[in-house]
């Protein structure tokens, strides 16, 4: 009798040990970001610098030094952009969206914006943040970098935290496509061309 009493708690044991295993183990089910919302702010940054019909195409040149493709965040879960788009094809799309809609894009254009993501990082604890780094190429060689920090509210939890890594790149982007419009660089290039 001592011996099936002392065998049962043993296996209803092992039975809560594996249900706290699984608790702590959540499915590693991919998280991405949402999809792309055009910055009124953005556009009118743009609409802003409009002085002529002129009208360029993107280009996306990819980085060899750049994991673009996806993050496996906290280890666990792969983070990617929307869609399981590299992020740089994100970036590139937003950008061609926000131009598009201030009148500066015409994929049949002989004008061309060249862009690269050089860098792309992300914390996701105390001092959550994005960090990007755009390079932009004009036709006459003009060339600008660009650098981005986005702060958001990081987690302990790594789903929580994931997620809300995942949900901060589009704001993130946002921002740095805001400061590549306001940067003196990109405007006086725009004169230029």
């Amino acid at each position: 009798m001592i011996k099936k009493t002392l065998v049962g708690i043993i296996f209803l044991c092992c039975g809560f040990a594996s249900n706290a295993a699984t608790i702590y183990l959540p499915d590693p089910r991919p998280i991405g970001s949402d999809i792309y919302q055009i910055s009124k702010d953005n556009v009118a940054a743009l609409s802003n610098l409009k002085e002529s019909d002129t009208t360029y195409k993107l280009v996306l040149e990819k980085s060899e030094s750049s994991n673009n493709d996806y993050f496996m965040c906290r280890g666990w879960f792969p983070l990617h952009a929307n869609g399981n788009m590299p992020f740089d094809n994100y970036i590139v799309n937003a950008m061609k969206s926000e131009m598009e809609a201030a009148g500066f894009y015409s994929a049949d254009s002989s004008k061309t914006i060249k862009l690269r993501l050089e860098k792309i990082d992300y914390e996701n604890m105390i001092n959550a943040r994005w960090k990007l780094q755009l390079k932009i190429e004009f036709d006459d060689a003009n060339q600008l970098l660009v650098d981005d920090e986005y702060a958001f509210s990081g987690h302990f939890i790594a789903t929580n935290a994931c997620e809300r890594t995942a949900t901060a790149f589009m704001p993130a982007v946002q921002s740095l496509l805001n400061k590549l419009y306001s940067s003196t660089e990109f405007i006086s290039a725009l004169g230029k061309q």
